[in-house]
């Protein structure tokens, strides 16, 4: 959370802990075999949300509780997609364009070169002025 909770996420909160609750304890609980198992986290996640709604002073406390235990549940997570992305598609690709000896950048090293200076055409009547700085083609 960036900043303070709106009036809207203060509303829907009570409906995602009723929601949360009951899809994890229905999930567990199925692979499990266990329906007391479902029935009671749904119990609880209906406890919370009753509470959450019936008292208003504990919304905000019980909403920055709830980011604060999960904040590290979401970075890890995200850790995790970035180290898979990574090492699962940008590397295997990184990899391959070696293999085929593809040099993208022109990084290679040339010992019969002169310069490895890049010479650009440039049109002045479509770059001149300052609007060219926003134009970077």
């Amino acid at each position: 959370m960036t900043g303070p909770p709106t009036a809207s996420e203060l509303k829907w909160f009570g409906v995602i802990l009723f929601v949360v609750f009951s899809a994890v304890g229905g999930v567990i609980g199925w692979r499990l075999d266990s329906p007391p198992f479902a029935q009671t986290a749904a119990g609880i996640g209906l406890a919370l949300a009753a509470i959450y709604y019936a008292v208003r002073p504990l919304r905000l406390p019980m909403l920055l509780s709830w980011t604060a235990a999960t904040a590290p549940i979401g970075r890890f997570v995200s850790i995790v997609l970035l180290a898979v992305t990574y090492y699962g598609v940008l590397t295997p690709i990184g990899l391959v364009m070696r293999l085929f000896g593809r040099d993208r950048l022109k990084r290679r090293f040339e010992p019969e070169a002169d310069s490895y200076w890049t010479a650009r055409i440039q049109d002045d009547t479509k770059h001149a002025g300052p609007r060219r700085y926003f134009r970077q083609s």
